[in-house]
């Protein structure tokens, strides 16, 4: 099997999902007292309006995969089913995924939902083709909800070398979403390296 068709279902089948983003300095705050510390962990605790965001993604669908290697190459195709559904309390939403790759039995896991404290979406993903879980990847939504567009920066154990990672996901309704994941290796150009495309069936 080419090693290279092996890093994008480290990276996230269902949804996107990263560590990538630029640590950034912040302000020290004055100390909270015990009150203002309580409140805040209920608040932070609490799914918002960017969660419900991800509403139209719970249900069962079919996924249509379609996946190229390098830019250029002949895409390899696959199916599956994804099932999505809200996780402790609303706060994630949790994706099983089945299907097959390379004639292989594939079962995926994904969560992903919205950090209040950062105000970033967030999510990770785990496999059966690997003992690794991805890097949990950080991002926004478009001003419109449409689009949420996530970074993410994984080892490539292809080249030995870490690649940037850009996914992006559509929300065509509530019948259908896709995943889009784009790939960059060092020293080269980004590329379109995954596509989902995902049909509602319940």
């Amino acid at each position: 099997m080419n090693k290279r068709w092996l890093l994008p279902l480290l990276a996230s089948i269902a949804l996107p999902w990263s560590c990538g983003s630029t640590p950034t300095t912040q302000a020290s705050r004055p100390p909270m007292s015990q009150e203002e510390m309580i409140a805040t962990i209920i608040e932070l605790g609490t799914p918002g309006a960017e969660h419900q965001l991800l509403e139209v993604m719970v249900g069962t669908f079919q996924a249509e995969l379609t996946m190229w290697a390098e830019p250029g190459d002949q895409p390899v195709t696959s199916t599956g089913t994804m099932r999505n559904s809200w996780f402790m309390g609303g706060r994630f939403l949790r994706g099983d995924y089945e299907g097959d790759w390379m004639g292989q039995r594939f079962e995926g896991l994904s969560l992903f939902g919205y950090d209040k404290a950062r105000g970033l979406y967030v999510g990770t993903w785990c496999d059966t083709m690997s003992t690794s879980l991805a890097p949990i990847s950080t991002g926004h939504a478009s001003p419109d909800g449409t689009q949420i567009v996530m970074t993410k920066s994984m080892y490539d154990f292809t080249t030995g070398q870490d690649a940037w990672v850009r996914d992006v996901t559509t929300l065509l309704g509530p019948d259908a979403h896709t995943h889009e994941m784009y790939l960059t290796r060092t020293g080269g150009e980004e590329f379109l390296h995954m596509r989902i495309d995902y049909t509602r069936v319940e």
